[in-house]
């Protein structure tokens, strides 16, 4: 497969690179083709490997284009494959499950999920009063990255000694969390708070 040289500049750096087109447009938008860029990490050079991924993936992808991604179990006894697998998690999600949910998720999450920060977003986003509540040993979503979310963002926050899903209906800590959201929302949607909240602005 032949692909064209170029060079792009980096920093007060000229970079070397090699473009390999795709075999077709299935992929592509009204804002152009996607783009992967491949390199290599310590001391590797475009020639040494890289030729076999970039001439496979410009052949290749276009294959996939329109296919549904393959999917896992949310959720599984532990052993088995399924994005969740702590011991006590598959019967707790299943209690909690409805008529339309269904125990699959795309495969790709995996990859995906370790760089998803919604804590940053929501800091960034968020110009009102909230309220977090954390489960201390909380298995499934990282207690501390949340806490460190709740703290940016000056949030009010309850914390809780129990896991994830104790937190919901038939569970010890369930009466207490949606206590503590009714006093929340009792003060701040009060009509004495929100004209409060408008005069700080």
């Amino acid at each position: 497969m032949t692909f064209e040289d170029r060079i792009f500049r980096s920093g007060d750096a000229d970079c070397a690179a090699w473009h390999f087109r795709a075999a077709d447009d299935s992929l592509a938008t009204d804002a152009g083709r996607p783009a992967v860029v491949m390199a290599h990490g310590l001391a590797g050079t475009k020639d040494s490997g890289l030729q076999p991924f970039a001439a496979g993936l410009a052949t290749r992808l276009t294959a996939l284009a329109g296919r549904p991604a393959p999917m896992i179990p949310v959720v599984g006894p532990p052993g088995r494959t399924a994005a969740l697998t702590p011991v006590g998690y598959y019967d707790d999600y299943l209690a909690i499950a409805g008529p339309t949910w269904r125990n699959e998720v795309a495969a790709t999450l995996g990859s995906e999920i370790g760089s998803f920060r919604p804590g940053r977003s929501a800091v960034r986003v968020l110009r009102t009063r909230w309220f977090v509540q954390i489960a201390d040993f909380d298995r499934a979503a990282p207690p501390h990255a949340t806490a460190k979310a709740a703290f940016r963002g000056r949030a009010e926050v309850r914390h809780y000694p129990c896991d994830h899903f104790d937190l919901h209906a038939g569970k010890p800590w369930h009466e207490p969390a949606l206590a503590h959201q009714i006093s929340f929302l009792r003060r701040a949607l009060a009509p004495s708070a929100g004209r409060a909240a408008v005069a700080a602005r």
